[in-house]
């Protein structure tokens, strides 16, 4: 806090000294809401300068205020552009950029002179996306995508920040230091600048008649992504953001090539309750297999601007999470009916930031030391079977359908390290879930035990002609409740060879 102590004859010289005039902190007009004068007599119980105290009396006179008057308010107006391209290079290239423009003053006609904008606003951002591929031999199959992009934002107030009833331009002015000017623009700008570099999906393709190998590099793609943010303003003396990422995806699929020992076997084709072996099959091969691994970075630094004291900097914060993770996993049908789904996932923190004493050390950037793998902090495992029960190949039971599924987890956590000298252990969880799902389909029931009518079929018939049952009369297949032929074969009620008969 600064305190401005003016003795009474510097104010004026005719008057002997008898009053200090202080003003603490730094007064904005800007933020007055009201304000009162007044005059009071110092007479009853008051003390002079010297500590003698005053006689009580009546104070007459005439008192002048100076009136603080509103007058010519600044109705200037301001302007604002927009402006945007978007131009395409065959296809290899395309570029889109953008820019804005505003000025002090401008707002809509709606709004009134308080209510439009205080600061000029220049932007502007620049997007690229090149396929670098297009540029190398088309028979090597080389898929590069390039993105970059770029963009800067700067916001110069009207009024200064830390005097904010003091227009910047004209404190700039009056600043006859040519650092101590540039350092007053500069904590006064609110400038953010940003850029971002990407290879997102960079593979090999693969030919039309190439055959699929498990070593074959079309089955890796690779990404690399790097951003940055840098900023300053009012509060903030120096902000960097830097974030980047590699990863590296593996993934190959075989071709399924079942195993049916039963399927052509002549005995297994004379009835349906051969079924249930008849269509035993069996996979040598998984579907698939798959592995990922990620280096994931975040580091960030900033130091905040001391505004009230001069010359006594603070000291910058940072901010890092270093990162490796990887996955991996495959998918097998073991048959047709079973199938098996398998996955993990490992994270682990990279701690080269900290010296033996678990101290920070600054010096430690983005890049250091990047292809550390570092320490592992988290594992999980999961384990997923499904089986389709062979009920529906039982011809009694074709109606039934019944999955059955089965889920295990695993997950592994390190102790802490927030507690040294406290070793409480890493911890462990697992869990499993059983389910079956069972479902009846009634139309095929119905249709199995007869109860459903075939199409274009006359309701007169009865379910044995009239001569198989003279010839058939032992088994008592005269017209059954359920009117049907097929139900007395299904479930053996008799049996006859049909014959032609000519009257």
């Amino acid at each position: 806090m600064k305190y401005i102590i003016k003795n009474e004859n510097e104010l004026d010289s005719s008057r002997p000294n008898k009053l200090k005039l202080g003003v603490r902190g730094n007064p904005n007009f800007g933020l007055v809401r009201m304000l009162m004068v007044g005059v009071k007599n110092n007479t009853n119980g008051g003390t002079n300068p010297s500590g003698v105290p005053l006689v009580s009396r009546e104070v007459k006179g005439e008192v002048w205020f100076n009136e603080l008057r509103l007058s010519e308010m600044d109705n200037n107006g301001g302007m604002a552009s927009v402006v945007s391209l978007d131009a395409n290079f065959a296809d290899f290239a395309t570029l889109s950029a953008s820019g804005k423009l505003s000025t002090v003053g401008f707002g809509t006609l709606e709004q009134g002179p308080n209510e439009r904008s205080r600061e000029d606003i220049q932007q502007y951002n620049i997007v690229t996306n090149l396929s670098l591929g297009k540029l190398m031999p088309k028979k090597w199959g080389i898929n590069l995508p390039f993105n970059y992009s770029i963009g800067e934002e700067t916001i110069t107030p009207q009024y200064d920040p830390f005097n904010q009833d003091i227009k910047l331009k004209q404190l700039l002015d009056v600043t006859e230091d040519a650092k101590e000017r540039e350092n007053i623009r500069q904590r006064a700008i609110d400038y953010t600048k940003r850029k971002s570099i990407n290879f997102i999906g960079v593979r090999k393709e693969r030919g039309t008649n190439q055959k699929q190998h498990v070593y074959d590099p079309e089955n890796l793609t690779l990404s690399h992504s790097y951003n940055v943010v840098e900023r300053h303003n009012f509060e903030i003396d120096n902000y960097i953001d830097q974030q980047v990422t590699t990863t590296a995806d593996y993934t190959y699929s075989f071709q399924s090539k079942p195993i049916e020992p039963l399927k052509k076997a002549k005995v297994m084709k004379k009835s349906e309750y051969w079924r249930l072996l008849r269509d035993f099959n069996f996979n040598y091969l998984p579907s698939n297999i798959s592995f990922s691994s990620n280096i994931n970075r975040q580091y960030n630094r900033q130091q905040f601007r001391q505004v009230d004291v001069e010359g006594i900097p603070l000291d910058p914060l940072y901010r890092r999470n270093y990162m490796f993770n990887y996955q991996y996993g495959f998918n097998y049908n073991l048959t047709k009916s079973l199938k098996i789904n398998y996955s993990a996932s490992s994270n682990n923190i990279i701690r080269n930031y900290l010296d033996e004493n678990n101290l920070p050390l600054n010096d430690v950037a983005l890049f250091t030391d990047y292809w550390n793998t570092g320490d592992p902090n988290q594992h999980t495992q999961q384990l997923v079977v499904n089986y389709d029960l062979p009920l529906n190949k039982i011809p009694l039971l074709s109606f039934v359908k019944s999955t059955y599924s089965y889920t295990g987890d695993y997950n592994w956590q390190r102790n802490t390290t927030l507690l040294p000298g406290y070793d409480l252990g890493n911890t462990i969880q697992n869990a499993g879930s059983h389910k079956l799902n069972n479902s009846f389909n009634m139309d095929s029931f119905y249709k199995y035990i007869g109860l459903t009518k075939k199409k274009n079929q006359s309701t007169a018939k009865t379910s044995c002609s009239s001569k198989a049952r003279r010839k058939n009369s032992k088994y008592k297949c005269t017209s059954n409740k359920f009117g049907s032929e097929r139900f007395c074969k299904r479930f053996g009620w008799y049996s006859y060879k049909r014959k032609k008969y000519s009257s």
